[in-house]
């Protein structure tokens, strides 16, 4: 009996299978249903971004900083000009004639459901096309990639999980008839094509698009899936090598290896790929399974060793960074003479480590359908072996956990197969018919939906930078000279290129150590004079770059309305060695250096949201270049109950008594006033009236220029800047002389 079932649910016989008309119904109606639940997820939060504080010239703040990256690339403001998004947004821009902040909050809500029409696809493929409403809701819904994707986060996870589903789907598509549909040998279980001869000289041909699809994927679109194809096509190589009908194991190596040389290589894939295709159409009896066998090998192998071991050595080299703890980073540079460096890795949100409980959380809510997922995807693997292809997806999803949070998106579509296929299999197994089987799927999709429904509650719209920061930056378009430099921290670099409209020290594309320090010890330094010199210093650095670039007849890339050369802030500091390098740092706190005349403008951009980042810019800022280490101040936001005993200096917060040195408070109509005890040790606190917001923080951190310069009096740092665009306390820009 037992094995009798185990051949009844590896390779025995299939009902239920829904085709013809009633399928595609079926499936149309499924995708719809998946569709509108992605589309009414991310709709959900929409009347609260309706609020007046979240609009600024006009347009609604965006919920991520990378937005504005794709929305300055269409404005032709920042390196992203010839980004996919950004010509993508220009071109909607053009021919609709709404505002690139318009579009760029709404494509979110077009484009993340779209996740779903691969995924209904394939089940629909495989005769399981009621599956897919709960397959593809759960692959757009889940919490995880609605994080993402939610109004407003215009950034490439709006399309990436498209591209990888959609690509899982092709390879099982494209092997579905050149392999046996179950596991065992003469198994009669249907798989995702009808079992039938297929010409070999159409498997070859229908490489070709296979091919061009990864090409869009990772060279044209999204370069960091490329590791995630790898997966897939290692995959597929083994499933299609295991499972291969008699005399085709030939022409999978062989497609396959087509498919990956049209990926990297597309006109010698092409090339290549239409002579076999004319051979295999005019002269099949010359591609043998022994040939096409060996041919295959020999160029799969071929291009892996061009191509395929680089990549290998490079994503175990960032997966390596992700991973480690610490945060020292050599720059590089000759032996003996190379700084240390921070990495930003470690503040990195996306790159923060969670736990597997947060992994459930983020796709199922609960665990009771995490594990009914799993379950049900174990099944329907049994059942449809060519699944596995899938699997790489299940793997990155789970590594999450040691990889970042971004990486927990990957899961829903897994796990949306699972529950979907898993119950058809189930009722498939039990030999249910239509009355059972369709009610079943509705009730399914209905609980998912509800499930996927829970963590909204108080989901709150969350822009990335306050009104007032942006509406200060648009204010400096008609004030500053086109090739001036803001230095705003690196989170807003993207923001202030599509307000401000100019270039920026640092944005979420140049935040490595050669960026990060510089602009973190501007940020932190407590003496005005080492901040302006140190702009002035990397302007002259990067000015000579630049003209060294002009005298060997480069031109600015990529082109734009600004001139964009490479840079490399750090080479002069890298050049003296650590020691010299650090005491030279040291050096512009104290001694006045002499400048080149008519460098371009450089601008310190303080804002108040900068505050909750404290720790990190002052950790950063106070680097050590030869030690490789930071001596931060401690900066925390305090919340709850708190009274204030003006008389004695101390704030009373639900945590304990914070004894005070220093006291500065902004009240409801925005006037900024300070108060000091005369005692030693204590700590200082800004107290924002108008936000409701309270920062406790030690004396390195409320001395530095990210906090006194935003608070403090302007005419205490004019022998060194001059204040250009004042909207204390939220922001203030001064240019440094």
């Amino acid at each position: 009996m037992v094995k009798g079932m185990l051949l009844r649910l590896l390779g025995g016989e299939d009902t239920g299978r829904e085709t013809g008309r009633t399928g595609l119904v079926l499936a149309a109606v499924a995708c719809a249903a998946a569709v509108l639940i992605g589309v009414a997820l991310r709709l959900n939060e929409v009347p609260e971004w309706s609020a007046s504080r979240f609009f600024a010239a006009g347009e609604r703040l965006m919920s991520t900083h990378d937005a504005y990256a794709w929305l300055a690339g269409a404005k032709e403001t920042s390196r992203y000009v010839l980004g996919p998004l950004a010509r993508l947004m220009a071109f909607l821009h053009g021919v609709t004639g709404l505002s690139l902040g318009t579009l760029g909050f709404w494509m979110p809500v077009v484009f993340a459901p779209l996740a779903a029409l691969p995924v209904v696809l394939l089940v629909w493929r495989m005769g399981r096309p009621e599956a897919g409403a709960t397959a593809g809701a759960m692959a757009v819904g889940c919490f995880g990639f609605l994080l993402r994707t939610r109004v407003g986060y215009l950034d490439t996870d709006v399309l990436t999980l498209f591209f990888a589903v959609t690509t899982a789907a092709a390879l099982c598509l494209w092997l579905a008839p050149l392999c046996r549909p179950g596991w065992l040998p003469g198994s009669a279980t249907a798989g995702p094509e009808p079992e039938r001869e297929q010409p070999a000289w159409l498997a070859l041909a229908l490489a070709l698009p296979l091919g061009l699809l990864l090409h869009v994927y990772t060279v044209r679109f999204y370069s960091s899936g490329r590791p995630i194809v790898w997966a897939f096509l290692g995959m597929s190589v083994a499933l299609g090598l295991l499972l291969a009908r008699p005399g085709r194991r030939g022409r999978v190596l062989l497609g396959l290896a087509l498919a990956v040389t049209v990926w990297l290589y597309p006109l010698l894939g092409l090339a290549l790929g239409l002579a076999a295709v004319v051979l295999a159409r005019v002269r099949p009896a010359l591609l043998t399974p022994g040939r096409t066998l060996a041919a295959g090998a020999a160029l799969l192998a071929g291009v892996f060793l061009f191509r395929g071991y680089s990549d290998a050595v490079s994503y175990l080299a960032l997966i390596g960074a992700y991973l480690r703890s610490a945060p020292v980073k050599s720059a590089g540079g000759a032996a003996g003479s190379s700084l240390y460096l921070p990495s930003v890795i470690a503040s990195v949100r996306e790159a923060s480590l969670i736990s597997f409980q947060d992994v459930v959380n983020l796709t199922s809510v609960h665990w009771s359908l995490f594990v009914a997922a799993l379950a049900g995807l174990a099944l329907a693997v049994a059942r449809y072996p060519l699944l596995a292809v899938w699997l790489p997806l299940l793997g990155l999803g789970l590594a999450s956990v040691k990889l970042g949070m971004r990486f927990n998106m990957y899961l829903g579509p897994v796990l949306g197969l699972g529950l979907g296929l898993g119950l058809a299999e189930v009722l498939a197994l039990l030999r249910a018919g239509r009355k059972v089987r369709w009610p079943a799927h509705v009730a399914l999709l209905v609980l998912v939906g509800w499930i996927l429904t829970v963590p909204l509650v108080g989901f709150i719209p969350f822009p990335v930078l306050s009104k007032p920061f942006a509406e200060t930056l648009v204010g400096l378009r008609a004030k500053l000279p086109r090739d001036a430099m803001l230095w705003q921290w690196w989170d807003f670099g993207y923001a202030a290129q599509y307000y401000a409209e100019r270039d920026t020290f640092g944005d979420g594309g140049r935040h490595d150590g050669q960026f990060l320090y510089p602009l973190a010890l501007v940020h932190a330094t407590t003496s005005p004079m080492q901040a302006a010199q140190m702009m002035k210093f990397m302007a002259a650095t990067l000015a000579e770059q630049r003209q060294e670039a002009r005298d060997k007849g480069q031109s600015p890339y990529p082109p734009a309305r600004l001139e964009f050369f490479p840079e490399f802030p750090m080479a002069r500091l890298e050049a003296m060695g650590r020691e010299k390098a650090a005491g030279f740092v040291r050096s512009l706190a104290t001694e006045p250096q002499q400048w080149p005349a008519h460098l371009p403008e450089q601008y310190l951009v303080l804002a108040w949201d900068n505050l909750i980042l404290g720790t990190w810019i002052n950790r950063y800022g106070n680097w050590s270049l030869d030690q490789g280490e930071g001596s931060p101040g401690k900066i925390s936001p305090l919340q709850g109950d708190l009274r204030m005993d003006p008389q004695n200096g101390v704030l009373n917060t639900p945590q304990g008594k914070v004894t005070l040195s220093e006291l500065t408070v902004i009240d409801e109509s925005g006037r900024i006033g300070t108060m000091f005890w005369a005692r030693l040790g204590g700590f200082y606190v800004v107290i924002n009236r108008m936000s409701n917001e309270v920062f406790v923080m030690e004396r390195k951190v409320y001395d530095s220029m990210m906090v006194r310069m935003l608070l403090g009096n302007p005419r205490d740092y004019e022998p060194y800047f001059e204040l250009v665009a004042d909207n204390a306390p939220w922001c203030r820009v001064y240019r440094a002389r």
